[in-house]
């Protein structure tokens, strides 16, 4: 989780001294650690010189905890052409996988799982194709000429710096596929072979056991034997300059954070009545303000209900349709599940197959709301095991 700073409004000394830090130290990755760009002259830019700027977040644990402050330089990829990269999206795994293969590591035994977190994957990963260049402005050009001096002669008569990526850097259009590429070229070397149905699940098989790897973006949770996670640490340390390998699952604190925006909330032993799907149309609108925080907030409920909390997707599913036109009544049936989620916060979703026999539940129910619309719903199990 991350929090954008902005360092013309900061007045914490300690803050403004970590902004600091966290900017030099990502100008030293970029120019000197990864050798990410290299500075040119503006006559030598071939082409139209991109803009970039750098930003600067808090980053926190997933227990809320502050954790570090981090820079980032961003190409302004909105300048780019996207006719000149036709194939420049990349996959990102299914929720529905993530389950699938969890369920089947717990009927076979599995119980290690860690986490490969390549760091700055986007600028490891080398560009290709014509060549890109960007112009870094003015503040951005003395923060990087304090740092490296000798880049003075590069600077421009305008004051800017111009230089060419010769790594993927983030923003640029086609950087994400190049990393999944790149990626994907690594963990076929190293015996995985890709599933027909997810692409982002990777799969090696050794004698009677399945090794799994699922991929999200720059984050590969892997799903081994201890020795196996240990030969993938060393390989991914030896092929990319920096990984960690730290794991922890839970949504717990993004429940409380959610909360914490609500007050004089009562607890409720239910997430919903049965008149969830009952529309009092006498009921008074919300104001728009009002509105789009019931928006807001049944947003981040689906979010919930797809990761760890499938028993509150019948609810939160009828306050999905009500977003546009909310009422008191729907925020009350709102406010009933999030009290049903504060009196159970530390509810987890645990996955305990029998087998891996695949089961579906499917059922609609024709005209059965109040506009004469039908409802229609599905759910997966996998052993017993909740997975769609």
């Amino acid at each position: 989780m991350a929090t954008k700073l902005d360092k013309r409004t900061e007045t914490n000394p300690e803050k403004l001294a970590a902004i600091k830090t966290a900017e030099i130290e990502e100008i030293k990755q970029f120019f000197e650690g990864l050798e990410a760009v290299e500075a040119v002259y503006e006559d030598d830019v071939q082409g139209k010189a991109h803009g970039c700027h750098m930003f600067t977040v808090d980053k926190f644990l997933a227990d809320g905890n502050f954790d570090k402050c981090k820079g980032r330089v961003v190409l302004h990829g909105n300048e780019q052409d996207p006719d000149m990269y036709p194939d420049r999206s990349s996959p990102t795994v299914a929720v529905h996988s993530i389950f699938a293969c969890l369920t089947a590591a717990a009927y076979h035994g599995i119980r290690e799982v860690a986490k490969i977190d390549v760091k700055g994957a986007f600028i490891q990963t080398p560009m290709e194709g014509p060549p890109v260049y960007m112009r870094c402005n003015k503040e951005l050009t003395k923060l990087i000429v304090k740092v490296y001096p000798h880049l003075q002669k590069f600077v421009s008569k305008c004051g800017y710096l111009y230089c060419r990526l010769l790594k993927a850097l983030y923003g640029c259009v086609q950087a994400s596929k190049l990393w999944f590429d790149k990626l994907i070229k690594f963990l076929r070397k190293e015996g995985y072979e890709q599933s027909p149905i997810d692409p982002c699940v990777m799969r090696r098989v050794v004698d009677n056991k399945v090794w799994l790897l699922l991929i999200y973006v720059d984050d590969i949770l892997v799903i081994a034997d201890k020795d196996e996670i240990e030969r993938l640490r060393a390989q991914f340390t030896e092929e990319f300059t920096w990984i960690t390998m730290d794991v922890t699952v839970d949504m717990i604190h993004y429940i409380e954070k959610m909360l914490e925006s609500v007050t004089k909330l009562e607890e409720s032993s239910v997430p919903a009545n049965k008149n969830i799907f009952v529309v009092d149309e006498k009921s008074p609108l919300l104001p728009e303000l009002e509105r789009k925080r019931f928006h807001t907030l049944v947003a981040k409920l689906l979010f919930l209900s797809k990761r760890a909390r499938p028993d509150i997707s019948t609810s939160n599913g009828f306050l999905c349709t009500r977003v546009t036109k909310a009422t008191v009544e729907d925020k009350r049936k709102l406010f009933r599940l999030l009290g049903f989620l504060k009196r159970t916060k530390g509810r987890v979703l645990k996955l305990h197959p029998k087998d891996l026999a695949l089961l579906a539940y499917i059922d609609a129910a024709f005209a059965s709301h109040f506009d004469s619309k039908s409802h229609t719903g599905v759910a997966f199990f996998l052993g017993g095991a909740l997975i769609f």
